[in-house]
């Protein structure tokens, strides 16, 4: 957000010279405290989107507009089709066969999960 977007939000406006108009002090604490929260927002946002990037989901880091950086465009419709192919698996099922147990524990030491094994 640029700061005469923070200004107008609350008010506040530039003159055609560049030099604020005078302002009360309540004023000028709301615009820092405006300031302060979309900063707050923007490190909370990074954050978010660097953890989705970590636990394997889309890149939003490099954008700026709100679309989803996809490598290769068939990337998004090729996910569909393999979620529709793909077998959701009972617990019993994959306590029972040896090659899904040995993912299942896999997934499970990868997020964290080690005191579950």
């Amino acid at each position: 957000m640029q700061a005469t977007s923070i200004h107008n939000l609350k008010g506040l406006h530039v003159d055609q010279t560049g030099h604020g108009q005078s302002y009360d002090k309540g004023e000028m604490l709301r615009a820092r405290n405006l300031k302060r929260y979309i900063n707050q927002c923007t490190v909370a946002k990074a954050q978010c989107e660097k953890r989705i990037k970590m636990l394997g989901g889309p890149d939003y880091t490099s954008q700026n507009s709100g679309d989803v950086k996809l490598d290769d465009g068939n990337l998004s419709s090729r996910r569909k089709k393999q979620a529709k192919q793909q077998k959701i698996l009972t617990y019993a099922e994959i306590i029972d066969n040896s090659l899904a147990r040995s993912y299942f524990m896999q997934f499970l030491g990868h997020n964290g999960a080690d005191h579950m094994l």
